[in-house]
């Protein structure tokens, strides 16, 4: 299974079936509150990927697991890479990760960051 997103704490998430890529995926413009995450991207024993993914426009507050996270060790890694994380707002509950896994997938450009209530500037890490 490739888990593409989640948006409440009621909710399950998106789910694809095993094997299937989650490339060119497109997340744009949602809105959210108290989650458990937002984007999480893993597969089961090397299945699927996660290539040339765009998430732009998202308001997230109160994700209390982390923002994003791009599973690349274990049973749930994938392939990951070129993932645009642009113009959206994080906030991350205190003790919450806002990136975990394969951050250097990411390209992050005019984000507006908060873990705990304090923000931050980010700079891409790659």
């Amino acid at each position: 299974m490739v888990c593409i997103w989640r948006v409440s704490t009621a909710s399950r998430g998106i789910w694809r079936s095993k094997g299937l890529a989650s490339d060119r995926l497109k997340i744009l413009n949602n809105r959210g509150m108290n989650t458990q995450g937002f984007l999480e991207a893993g597969g089961e024993n090397g299945t699927g990927s996660a290539v040339g993914v765009v998430i732009r426009g998202n308001i997230m507050k109160s994700c209390h697991g982390g923002a994003i996270n791009l599973h690349q060790d274990g049973k749930f890694a994938i392939q990951s890479e070129d993932v645009l994380v642009e113009g959206n707002t994080f906030d991350v509950t205190a003790g919450g990760t806002m990136f975990s896994g394969n951050t250097q997938a990411l390209t992050l450009r005019n984000n507006t960051l908060s873990v705990g209530g304090r923000s931050y500037e980010p700079t891409s890490p790659s």
